[in-house]
C-alpha cells in the first residue's frame, strides 16, 4: 500500500508543480508586456502555488493511518516545501510593486523608476530563477520517484504471487481491483498515463487538470441537480403548507371557543371525584377514571339543568390527570383531546351540525406537527377532497372530511361533547348525531365523553353506555362551596363565631334544598350574602332561605317577582338590559353603558357639532352602568372579565390617536385608551343559559 500512498502524495506535488508553472508563464507576461494587470496575474499564480503547498501539507497533517514516508517522499515534500516558499517570497515582495488605482495603467518603464523599484525588481528576477530551478529539480524527482514506486509495487505483487500459487491468484486480483477502486479518479487517471508510457511531468500535469476539471465539472452537474430537486421540494412543501394554512382558516369561525372561555373554574377542591378509582363503588355509576383506561369508547355525564355539568367537562378536559389516565393504556401514540361545548343562546355555528365538524376538524388539523402537516395535506386531503378552500361547507363536505382526517392524524383521541340536549337538530333529525358518531367510533382507540340532560331523544344513545349522573355525586362539593362561602369567608365569619349550631344547620338546609344542583346554590348564597350585608341576624337569614324555592326554574320565577316588587322603577330599564343580552349574548359592558344613558345619547347625537375633543369619553361611567345594570336585572345578568391582551392593537390605536387632534389633549387621549381597554375586557351575558332559557318561556 505504500506505493499508492506515494501516488498520492505525487498527485498533490504536481498539482503544486503545476501552479509553479502558470506562475512561470505570467511572469512570462510581466516581462513583455509590464503592466499593473499582470502583477495582478502573477499575485494570483503565487496564490495558486501557496494553496497547493498548503494542500500538500494538509494531506500529511490529516492522514489518518500516519504512515512513515519513505526517503523519497521526504524528499519530494522538502523540495515542495521550498517551492512554496519561493512563490511566498514572490508574493509578498509583488505587493510592493501593485501600484494604487489611480495609476495602475502605468507601463513597465514608469513603474521602474528610482533605486527602491529597480532593487526589487532585481528581487524579483531572483526569486523567479529560484522558482523556476526548484521546479526542474521536481520534474526529475517526480520521474524517477514514480518509475521506483512502479517498479516497488510490481516486485511485490510477484513475491505475493509466488507465495501463495496459482490457487490463490484470483484472490490476489480481486484485492488489486479493489485496491484500484480505492484510488481517486484523479490518481487513476495518473496510473493509466504512466501506463501508458507518458512520463513527461508536463503531460502528467496536463493529464491531471482534465481528470479534475471532468471531477469539477460532474459534482457541479450533480450538485445543481440535487439542488434543484431539493428547492423544488422546498417550495412544493411551502406550497401545500400554504394551501393546508387556506383549508384551516376556512374552518374556523370567531365563536368556535367562545362558549368553552365562558364556563368558570370550578370551585377549588371540587369535582376531584371524577379521578377517584372507587367512585363507582358505593353507587351504581360507571367510573370514569377506569373508562379512561379501558376499551369502552363512550362515557355519559347526565345532569339536571345548572348542576355542574359544563363546569366538570370543563374541568376535565383542563386537568392533566386526564391524559394521564388516558395515556396509561398501552400505546406510542400522543393523547390529543378535542372539544365541542353546544351552546343554545349562541350563534348558529356555536349549535349545529356544521359549526360541530368544523370545530372537530379544525381541533385536529391545528394540532398536526410541521413534520405531519404535508403528509396528511398531500397524501390524503388533496388526493380524497374535490375542493380545497370551498367559500361554504356543506355537510356532506365535511362528514367526508372528518372521516378522511380522524385516521390519519398521528394521534390516540378523546373528544368531549357538552351539552349535546342543546343540539336543535337531534329533535328533527336523530341521524345529525349519529352519523358523526358513527365516524368518530370508526377509528380504534377513539373514546368519546358527552355530557346532557336526560333527555328521551337521545336516550338511546346512553341507555348501555358507562354514565354517571351528576347530582347524586356533588354534595360533597356543595357542602364545600357552601361552608367557603358562609363559614371560611371573612365576610360571614362574625356569624359562625355567634351562632356556630345555627349556621351548620344552615349549611345543611342549603345543600338539601339545592338538590345536587350547583347553579341554585350559587343564586342561593348570594342572596344570604345580601341579607349579610344588610345586617340580617340567624332568624332573619332563616326566613330568607325559606322563601327560596326548591329548583331552579322556580327560583328564576321567584327572582324576576321580586326584582318587580322592589325595583318598579327599574322595569323599563331590566327589559332594555335582557333585550340587549337576547339579542347579543356576548356584548361589551360599554354597550350598556351608553345604551343605557338617554343623556348620554342626547349629548353626543344631537350636540356633535359643539363637541369639544376635551369631551371625548368624558360622560361614560363604566363603574355606575354596572351596578345599574346588577341592581335592575336582579341577578339574570352579570359582568365578567375577558382578559385579552392584544399589544400590538394597543400600541397602533395609541400611535393614531397621537396623530390626530386627541394627541394635543393628553387627559382625553389616557381616557380613551382606558376606555378601549375596558371595551374589550368587561363583557355582559347571562349568568347561566338556563336563566336566558326561562325568559323564552311563554
Amino acid at each position: 500500500m505504500e506505493g499508492f500512498i506515494a501516488l498520492g502524495l505525487v498527485c498533490n506535488v504536481l498539482q503544486l508543480v503545476g501552479a509553479s508553472w502558470r506562475a512561470v508563464e505570467v511572469y512570462k507576461q510581466f516581462r513583455e508586456r509590464g503592466t499593473a494587470k499582470e502583477i495582478e496575474a502573477m499575485l494570483y499564480a503565487t496564490q495558486q502555488v501557496s494553496e497547493c503547498y498548503q494542500s500538500l501539507q494538509d494531506s500529511l497533517n490529516n492522514d489518518p493511518n500516519k504512515i512513515r514516508l519513505l526517503k523519497s517522499n521526504v524528499d519530494l515534500v522538502d523540495l515542495a516545501k521550498k517551492c512554496g516558499g519561493v512563490a511566498h517570497k514572490l508574493r509578498e515582495l509583488l505587493l510592493t510593486l501593485e501600484s494604487s488605482p489611480a495609476t495602475r495603467q502605468r507601463t513597465l518603464a514608469a513603474l521602474l523608476k528610482g533605486y527602491n523599484a529597480k532593487r526589487r525588481w532585481r528581487q524579483v528576477e531572483e526569486l523567479k530563477s529560484e522558482l523556476d530551478q526548484y521546479v526542474k529539480v521536481l520534474d526529475s524527482k517526480i520521474l524517477v520517484h514514480l518509475r521506483y514506486v512502479s517498479i516497488t509495487e510490481h516486485l511485490k505483487i510477484d513475491t505475493r504471487a509466488n507465495s501463495v500459487g496459482s490457487q490463490n491468484m484470483g484472490s490476489i486480483a480481486t484485492q488489486q481491483t479493489n485496491v484500484g477502486d480505492s484510488l481517486s479518479n484523479v490518481q487513476q487517471r495518473l496510473v493509466h498515463e504512466i501506463l501508458d508510457g507518458n512520463t513527461r511531468v508536463k503531460n502528467l500535469i496536463t493529464a491531471l487538470n482534465d481528470e479534475t476539471t471532468r471531477h469539477i465539472t460532474k459534482e457541479h452537474l450533480v450538485t445543481r441537480h440535487h439542488t434543484t430537486q431539493e428547492i423544488d421540494r422546498l417550495l412544493d412543501t411551502q406550497t401545500q403548507d400554504v394551501k393546508l394554512d387556506h383549508l384551516i382558516k376556512s374552518l374556523h369561525f370567531p365563536e368556535i371557543e367562545l362558549r368553552q372561555n365562558s364556563i368558570e373554574d370550578a370551585h377549588r377542591k371540587t369535582y376531584e371525584w371524577i379521578f377517584d378509582k372507587s367512585i363507582g363503588l358505593a353507587k351504581p355509576w360507571s367510573n370514569f377514571f377506569d373508562w379512561a383506561q379501558n376499551d369502552s369508547q363512550l362515557y355519559w355525564i347526565l345532569g339536571k339543568p345548572g348542576s355542574g355539568k359544563s363546569t366538570l367537562m370543563n374541568f376535565i378536559v383542563q386537568d392533566d390527570r386526564t391524559k394521564a389516565a388516558l395515556l396509561l393504556r398501552s400505546s406510542d401514540l400522543p393523547v390529543l383531546l378535542l372539544t365541542f361545548f353546544f351552546w343554545e343562546a349562541g350563534v348558529d355555528l356555536q349549535k349545529n351540525e356544521i359549526g360541530l365538524l368544523r370545530s372537530l376538524i379544525w381541533q385536529m388539523l391545528t394540532s398536526l406537527d410541521r413534520t405531519a402537516r404535508p403528509r396528511i395535506w398531500s397524501d390524503l386531503i388533496r388526493q380524497k377532497v374535490a375542493v380545497d378552500t370551498p367559500t361554504i361547507w356543506t355537510r356532506k363536505q365535511l362528514l367526508h372530511l372528518l372521516s378522511l382526517v380522524i385516521q390519519a392524524v398521528p394521534s390516540r383521541l378523546c373528544f368531549f361533547l357538552d351539552g349535546l340536549d342543546e343540539f336543535p337538530a337531534l329533535q328533527e333529525d336523530f341521524s345529525a348525531i349519529t352519523e358523526i358518531l358513527a365516524i368518530l367510533r370508526g377509528k380504534t382507540g377513539v373514546k368519546i365523553c358527552i355530557s346532557s340532560r336526560p333527555s328521551t331523544a337521545i336516550e338511546r344513545l346512553y341507555r348501555t353506555c358507562p354514565k354517571l349522573r351528576l347530582q347524586d355525586l356533588t354534595e360533597p362539593d356543595i357542602v364545600r362551596y357552601v361552608e367557603d362561602n358562609l363559614i371560611h369567608d371573612p365576610e360571614t365569619q362574625f356569624l359562625h363565631q355567634s351562632y356556630p349550631n345555627e349556621t351548620a344547620d344552615l349549611v345543611k338546609r342549603v345543600v338539601a334544598k339545592a338538590d345536587g344542583v350547583f347553579l341554585w346554590v350559587r343564586l342561593a348564597i348570594h342572596s344570604l350574602l345580601r341579607g349579610v350585608r344588610n345586617g340580617d341576624d340567624w332568624r332573619t337569614l332563616s326566613s330568607r332561605l325559606e322563601q327560596i324555592p326548591e329548583g331552579i326554574f322556580n327560583l328564576y320565577a321567584h327572582m324576576w317577582r321580586r326584582m318587580e316588587a322592589d325595583h318598579p322603577l327599574y322595569a323599563k330599564e331590566a327589559v332594555l338590559y335582557l333585550r340587549l343580552a337576547q339579542r347579543y349574548l356576548d356584548e361589551t359592558l360599554v354597550v350598556y353603558a351608553i345604551a343605557g344613558d338617554e343623556n348620554l345619547q342626547r349629548r353626543y347625537l344631537d350636540n356633535l357639532d359643539s363637541l369639544k375633543v376635551e369631551d371625548l369619553g368624558g360622560s361614560i361611567d363604566l363603574e355606575r352602568s354596572r351596578k345599574r345594570l346588577l341592581a335592575c336585572c336582579a341577578g339574570f345578568l352579570e359582568v365578567h372579565e375577558d382578559h385579552i391582551i392584544e399589544e400590538h392593537y394597543d400600541k397602533k390605536h395609541l400611535s393614531t390617536l397621537q396623530k390626530s387632534a386627541v394627541g394635543r389633549c393628553p387627559a382625553t387621549l389616557n381616557r380613551l385608551l382606558e376606555l378601549r381597554k375596558s371595551y374589550r375586557t368587561f363583557r355582559v351575558s347571562f349568568m347561566h343559559r338556563t336563566a336566558h332559557e326561562w325568559l323564552r318561556t311563554p
